[in-house]
């Protein structure tokens, strides 16, 4: 008997509406040391970003050992934002007295060697960041992280331990530079990433001089730059800006009433370098050049509804040609982030006939009119990067007769 599925797309579609180039040149490659200085250091790691456990084991998690105390989960994205996630889990028996899991390679599997072996309420562990696109060999990058398990409460603190180390040339000058990453991602390419410069060749460190957010420019000496940086970190040049345009972004198919909290929107350039900017109603000025967007992160307000909702999507493929987008000197270029949604099923399965008890496996994916696909979606006041599976949504895929007589159904979170 023919079979069709019928998705319900749950209340992440409310707030918004659905409908049915040549790389550049490469810039000279530094050679980027990855520095993790001693316990209480200078510029050990930056500010902690706080992430929620829960009680909920996740579905990654696979085998578990025999826990002492009470077992409080987390997850953390440690690399782009489709990467596998990485399972934290805390096994609580009183006051300081626990053990840490981390599962820093996504095996699934929490076992002795995922145990960090140290004590205190602070703590250090291995982890790889990684970079996904879907046909394309990951990016894998060594990292460490710092953990702090509070007194109380259902949360943890991570943070990236040390920097990046190299040197960049700025007007003919190699000025000796680190790199730091301030949202505990894995990546140094983001708003909240750091790059501190020793202008003054001093071999100090000036938060206040030398410290620099990760803008498309900025402005060195009295001249305006060039950032050209991959998610990485493996490459970084500050190059004059002989010109600029601007992007302006609209989001033009909201639904009706619905406001917008904030937005987040990361931009990749045809030369291999990655941006992060945060808009408002302002254009963001960038360097001339080829720009496709890479990521999105946004929070929504819909009338009726005090709840905050927060969408995550990403690229999970390289940008076919009519998604880049041309930015010219003094022009300026109208964007579109999100554009009409398309809901899809992705299976080989779906193009042959499915015989009686068979498992079918079936990924039901959301994509915005520019190839990005949902990773995450829920409604929280918090930041999208604090888990907790408890106000997360998900899809339900449902397989039917043609007749609407239900078979099967099956509830998955998103990447």
């Amino acid at each position: 008997m023919r079979q069709f599925l019928r998705f319900c797309a749950l209340a992440a579609l409310g707030c918004l509406s659905p409908s049915a180039g040549a790389a550049a040149e490469e810039p000279p490659v530094a050679d980027w040391r990855y520095i993790v200085p001693d316990s209480g250091q200078p510029m050990e790691h930056p500010p902690l970003v706080s992430i929620s456990l829960g009680d909920k084991k996740p579905e990654i998690v696979k085998s578990e050992p025999k826990y002492r105390g009470k077992v409080l989960y987390g997850l953390l994205r440690y690399g782009s934002p489709n990467s596998p996630q990485v399972p934290l889990v805390v096994d609580e028996v009183s006051g300081s007295d626990f053990d840490l899991y981390v599962d820093g390679q996504r095996s699934g599997h929490i076992d002795g060697e995922r145990k960090v072996s140290s004590d205190g309420r602070i703590r250090r562990a291995a982890v790889v960041s990684e970079v996904s696109l879907e046909n394309q060999p990951s990016e894998q990058y060594p990292r460490q992280i710092v953990l702090r398990r509070g007194i109380v409460g259902k949360s943890i603190g991570v943070a990236t331990l040390g920097y990046l180390e190299g040197r960049v040339q700025v007007g003919g000058k190699l000025i000796a530079c680190r790199r730091v990453d301030g949202d505990a991602n894995g990546l140094y390419a983001d708003l909240r990433d750091r790059i501190w410069l020793d202008l003054n060749a001093d071999g100090q460190w000036d938060a206040f001089s030398e410290q620099f957010p990760m803008t498309p420019a900025m402005v060195l000496f009295g001249k305006r730059y060039a950032v050209r940086s991959d998610q990485g970190g493996t490459r970084l040049a500050l190059e004059e800006i002989t010109g600029e345009g601007t992007i302006k972004l609209e989001l033009a198919t909201l639904a009706p009433g619905a406001k917008i909290r904030s937005i987040e929107v990361s931009l990749m350039g045809d030369d291999g370098s990655a941006y992060a900017v945060r808009a408002d109603a302002e254009a963001i000025k960038v360097p001339e050049g080829g720009y496709a967007v890479r990521a999105v992160q946004l929070s929504l307000e819909q009338p009726g509804d005090e709840r905050r909702w927060n969408f995550q999507f990403t690229r999970n493929e390289l940008p076919t040609a009519e998604q880049w987008q041309r930015v010219k000197k003094d022009q300026e270029v109208k964007l579109d982030p999100i554009g009409p949604l398309v809901l899809v099923a992705e299976s080989p399965q779906l193009d042959q006939p499915v015989a009686a008890g068979a498992d079918v496996t079936i990924k039901p994916r959301l994509y915005t009119a520019g190839g990005l696909w949902i990773t995450s979606c829920d409604f929280n006041d918090q930041p999208l990067e604090s888990w907790d599976r408890g106000k997360e949504n998900c899809a339900e895929t449902t397989l039917c007769h043609t007749d609407g007589t239900r078979v099967a159904a099956h509830f998955s979170g998103f990447a």
